[in-house]
């Protein structure tokens, strides 16, 4: 809602080991994308060295050169339609996509368990 407080996180999951590995808080008014270099570079700082795969999902508003240079410098993916270096056909990978359901939870327990704007504003 206009002038409304809110914040535009960036949040990054270990879905197997259910755990947040790296998030940013940003404004309300934060373009999608703004930050997304840095953060994808403290994720692969954070991680262990042991973890070879990584399953990259994000929406379209960060689909940018140059967030494509970076993920192929580390490299964290290779793509088809969607965007991922995990061995998968096609058809494996688009099941795979549609898990983000758990994604969609995860930022919602995320946002529930951080704090409440509503607890702020009293």
């Amino acid at each position: 809602k206009k002038g409304a407080k809110s914040y535009h996180p960036l949040l990054a999951f270990a879905s197997e080991l259910k755990i947040v590995v790296h998030n940013r808080f940003r404004t309300g008014s934060a373009y999608t994308s703004n930050g997304i270099l840095s953060f994808v570079k403290q994720i692969v700082e954070i991680l262990p060295k042991e973890i070879e795969k990584i399953f990259f999902r994000a929406d379209s508003g960060f689909f940018n050169g140059r967030l494509f240079d970076q993920t192929e410098r580390v490299p964290l993916y290779q793509y088809a339609c969607y965007c991922s270096n995990l061995e998968l056909a096609p058809a494996a990978l688009h099941k795979k996509y549609k898990e983000r359901s758990t994604s969609e939870n995860w930022i919602e327990q995320v946002k529930k368990s951080t704090f409440s704007w509503k607890n702020i504003n009293e």
